[in-house]
């Protein structure tokens, strides 16, 4: 039996591709208490999803364990190189600096609570890049000691990670492609926050997605964390007058803060998934983790 691959990449969250952000003084007695901000988020290499270029809002949860005066629960804008609460509150540290429990998201929801289930799901189109970027999904959860967890600078270190996967197909071989869908996936689930690690699960019944048009030959979508069972995800398409549809024999485990990529070769009538793929990693420098797909 003939061996195919896909690879998966982990997605690795380094400083190197941060990029400090705080939160602008009043004085110098506030600046003492204030809480500076720096966010960082993998930098992608495609245009699928957020990075520390387009994200200009999250939510931002903060609660004090000493004192509730110092609790916060607000939409972040950025203006520049400046993150600000959108309402004008201002976040600072209590007194002693205590430590905090912090939970940080992106897109921004309004009513979340960190311990309640946040509502996860992928739209079933994506007209443009915005509408890929919307579909991704951010978190941050940990508890922070001021006294030893701030950077070298004292800011409040806001390290976003991709909860939800990311599927290219690519294509070699076909002219133009129309009706390109990708079938057999569960669209929507939840993140529970209260959880120490909270990670998405998707539940409900299979649908079907229109993935974006990256570059010619190039689709991509945002898929929920899953194992897709064997038979069930498949990828129909129409080129060149004729209908196409790849179906996977084996089961597929998508996991969360991976990048997938589906190789698919027209020839003809025939269509076959290409073998040695490498896939385009969210982090160049992740290792790689690697599927085998049997045809």
């Amino acid at each position: 039996m003939r061996k195919f691959f896909w690879t998966a990449t982990v997605i690795g969250l380094l400083t190197a591709c941060s990029q400090t952000d705080e939160i602008p003084a009043k004085d110098s007695m506030a600046d003492n208490q204030q809480i500076r901000i720096h966010v960082g988020v993998n930098n992608l290499q495609t245009r699928a999803g957020y990075d520390n270029t387009n994200l200009d809002r999250f939510g931002l949860i903060i609660n004090n364990t000493v004192d509730a005066t110092c609790n916060y629960n607000v939409e972040m804008l950025k203006t520049g190189n400046a993150w600000e609460a959108a309402d004008g509150t201002p976040l600072t540290w209590d007194e002693k600096r205590s430590p905090i429990n912090v939970c940080a998201f992106a897109p921004y929801q309004k009513d979340v609570t960190m311990d309640g289930n946040l509502p996860i799901g992928v739209p079933v189109s994506y007209a443009d890049a915005n509408e890929v970027k919307a579909a991704d999904f951010l978190l941050m959860k940990a508890q922070v000691n001021p006294q030893s967890d701030l950077t070298e600078d004292g800011s409040l270190r806001i390290n976003l990670k991709h909860k939800l996967c990311k599927l290219t197909i690519s294509f070699t071989g076909a002219s133009e492609i129309t009706d390109l869908k990708v079938n057999g996936t569960v669209l929507s689930g939840s993140c529970n926050l209260s959880a120490e690690n909270p990670v998405v699960t998707a539940n409900g019944t299979d649908g079907s997605i229109t993935p974006f048009k990256e570059s010619d030959g190039t689709y991509q979508c945002i898929l929920m964390p899953q194992t897709v069972e064997s038979g069930k995800l498949n990828v129909t398409f129409t080129t060149g007058g004729r209908n196409f549809s790849w179906t996977s024999n084996q089961a597929i485990t998508f996991e969360e803060n991976h990048s997938y990529t589906l190789p698919l070769e027209v020839a003809g009538a025939s269509l076959s998934l290409k073998k040695s793929v490498k896939a385009r990693a969210w982090d160049v420098t992740a290792e790689n983790e690697v599927l085998t797909i049997d045809k």
